[in-house]
């Protein structure tokens, strides 16, 4: 299992303090890597939505507070919305299949996209990204939690919460 550069982890830190409408989405590699712990720790401490994939389903409650519901071509507005609206992508263990990014030239287009997975071969494959790391959600996340200070993102979260 490769180890996550730390460099990488470090220049995802510097975009996370960068952004002001940040977003997540909780992919299987989440639930495959029995991150969710984790995963919740990440999305408190970066104040952010999260849409759910397909896969990704049981990667975070559906009834979290932060939850957008699905994403993509079976998702909620709520999800559509942050994904078109958001500075800063962040896709933690997603393949962006088709369902997902439907028009994956567009998909996100005000976003730095930011795609941390096990396999580098799907990385930049559907989805062209900014920054990436491989490695395994759990351990992935573990290394930003130990790194990230807390953040508010309040006007963007009233912005997409209420659209659930």
């Amino acid at each position: 299992m490769p180890e996550a550069d730390l460099d990488d982890v470090e220049k995802l830190v510097e975009m996370i303090a960068e952004s002001q409408k940040p977003m997540l989405i909780c992919g299987g590699g989440v639930v495959r890597s029995r991150a969710h712990e984790e995963f919740r720790q990440f999305v408190r401490r970066i104040d952010a939505p999260v849409a759910i994939t397909v896969m990704g389903g049981g990667g975070v409650s559906g009834r979290d507070v932060m939850t957008t519901g699905m994403i993509g071509m079976h998702g909620s507005v709520a999800s559509n919305m942050a994904c078109d609206n958001c500075d800063l992508l962040i896709a933690v263990g997603c393949r962006f299949s088709d369902r997902v990014a439907l028009k994956p030239e567009t998909f996100a287009h005000q976003a730095k996209i930011v795609h941390i997975d096990i396999d580098r071969a799907e990385i930049d494959k559907n989805v062209l990204t900014d920054h990436h790391i491989i490695g395994s959600a759990r351990r992935v996340l573990s290394m930003l939690n130990e790194r990230l200070p807390q953040y508010h993102h309040e006007a963007w979260k009233q912005h997409i919460l209420p659209m659930r």
